[in-house]
């Protein structure tokens, strides 16, 4: 096994455990807008969604469809391959799709991500394999594609955002190198669904030419699509900043930094080998993740992995101490909440009219036959 595939395999087991940017003149800052600390959140109420006992709460996608007034709440179950279609209102399940691993409409035992695109549509990523297949409800295979190339490792699922538009599949990418990477290097994957072919356009903050960042935490690009604003935007885990790509393919980058940080740093470059210490030091100090649209209440989420304030024990500890930065839909920063270490999986969130949804995983621990989501909703201080 190369170097690289090890690298990336182990990438893989410690998830499992626990704009064109490139064009940099037209990067423009935006200029010391003062932060308007004026919303929290709080808990308004909680649902269930019950789950038979061949499930358990190991999700990598969630998706709520169609997106304006949604009426679906579906889930991809990661090591089951299969997906479950909830009536929103209700919170009954509809429709169980299994997708078979052999045959005509097989698509293999490495399925690790959906996009729910819609029920004709349904698309699914095997990681390690880099290939998607589409399928629709019925489980039937529609189509392959293979995504191999030397840019970057695409990803789908709840925190990395897919959508499509004119044709166009956009994928948030995890960087292909064999060292540290660098702004050259690209965060996306665009495919055309059309002819297969695969183009990179947007590259990597400038915070990666500060040094080496590992392979882990600090190469897990989120982003997000505003369908309002028509506008893509970037959290980049080492970055203070978001990236948002303006209609007229303009970047602006506006502040959404936690103030529970310090500057973050890269490592030493002796630490090139030392997977434990490249964790500990992202547990030690931070680093950014999702981010998320709420079209009800004119506001983004952005997820923030806060330092520990215990010894460092594992890669989960990179993702321990969670709190969501808020802006509004200018970018502003409006606000900031920390929720309770340890409780919530910031990788299982949804938005609907009634709120913020996060999946609150000790819950589940007193009760695995529901999926149990607390809802949050902003508030004025």
């Amino acid at each position: 096994m190369s170097l690289l595939n090890f690298r990336f395999f182990s990438w893989i087991a410690a998830v499992m455990f626990v704009s064109f940017l490139g064009c940099s003149e037209r990067v423009n800052e935006t200029k010391s807008i003062p932060i308007l600390d004026s919303l929290d959140l709080a808990i308004v109420k909680e649902v269930k969604f019950h789950i038979d006992t061949s499930t358990n709460s190991s999700i990598s996608s969630i998706t709520t469809y169609p997106r304006v007034n949604p009426k679906y709440f579906i889930i991809y179950h990661t090591f089951q391959s299969s997906a479950s279609i909830f009536d929103l209102q209700t919170r009954k399940l509809l429709k169980k799709i299994s997708f078979p691993i052999e045959g005509p409409n097989g698509v293999g035992e490495g399925i690790r991500g959906m996009y729910f695109h819609n029920f004709d549509s349904i698309f699914l990523i095997a990681i390690l394999e880099q290939r998607i297949f589409m399928v629709d409800s019925a489980a039937r295979l529609k189509k392959k594609f293979n995504l191999a190339n030397d840019k970057v490792y695409a990803m789908m699922g709840t925190t990395y955002s897919t959508h499509i538009k004119n044709g166009l599949m956009y994928l948030t990418g995890y960087p292909v190198s064999q060292q540290a990477v660098n702004s050259s290097d690209f965060s996306d994957l665009i495919l055309n669904l059309s002819n297969g072919h695969l183009i990179s356009r947007f590259n990597l903050s400038k915070e990666y030419d500060r040094g080496f960042w590992g392979y882990h935490n600090y190469m897990r690009i989120k982003s997000s699509f505003d369908a309002e604003g028509d506008n893509l935007i970037f959290s980049f885990p080492n970055d203070d900043y978001v990236y948002v790509r303006q209609a007229d393919d303009s970047i602006r980058k506006y502040f959404a930094g936690s103030s529970k940080f310090r500057k973050l740093k890269p490592l030493a470059s002796r630490y090139f080998e030392d997977n434990e210490k490249i964790y500990k030091h992202a547990a030690n100090q931070g680093s950014y993740s999702g981010i998320f649209y709420d079209r009800w209440s004119k506001l983004f989420y952005r997820v923030g992995f806060n330092p520990i304030n215990k010894e460092y024990e594992s890669p989960a500890d990179t993702q321990h101490n969670p709190s969501l930065i808020i802006l509004n839909k200018n970018f502003l920063k409006v606000g900031e909440w920390s929720l309770q270490s340890g409780e919530y999986d910031m990788s299982s969130i949804f938005l609907t009219h009634e709120g913020l949804h996060i999946f609150n995983q000790k819950k589940y621990s007193l009760d695995e036959d529901n999926l149990t989501f607390d809802v949050f909703r902003p508030r004025k201080k």
